[in-house]
């Protein structure tokens, strides 16, 4: 039987396990359905939970967790909490919004340098998929790299 080359799938998304939500439903069911016999798939994504490793494969997808190290992030809503200190919280997320507008700016670095490295590794056989939000995903995937060669 003659073995076919593999192509290889460079994910970049931040919704992505441990995360919970529906788009990290679809990222990880794309990563880790995609036939294995003809793709190799790598992940880089956000590291949400600093105690879960930086570089680990899970279920045959190579996935590489980048912390963001930015110092003003936007107020998480992860549990419910009074009206004003939630009122509180949408304000200075909207002031945020308004001042800094790359929030993910320092991940974004970090996710260039090793996508960078990646393409590097695998040569000329690679298509790189990016998901929406935070927009600093697309600013490197789509703009800065649409036709990367070696």
């Amino acid at each position: 039987m003659k073995e076919t080359k593999k192509h290889h799938i460079i994910l970049l998304t931040t919704w992505y396990p441990p995360r919970h939500s529906i788009a990290v439903n679809r990222m990880l069911a794309f990563a880790k359905y995609i036939d294995k016999d003809y793709f190799d798939v790598d992940v880089v994504t956000l590291e949400s939970v600093a105690t879960l490793e930086s570089e680990v494969v899970l279920e045959g997808v190579s996935v590489h967790r980048l912390p963001n190290k930015t110092f003003l992030r936007r107020a998480k809503f992860d549990k419910p909490a009074p009206f004003v200190w939630h009122k509180l919280k949408a304000l200075y997320n909207r002031v945020l919004s308004v001042f800094v507008k790359k929030e993910y700016s320092d991940w974004q670095k970090r996710a260039e340098k090793k996508v960078l490295s990646l393409l590097q590794s695998y040569g000329k056989d690679v298509t790189v998929i990016s998901s929406y939000e935070p927009e600093e995903i697309h600013d490197f995937s789509v703009r800065r790299y649409p036709s990367f060669s070696i």
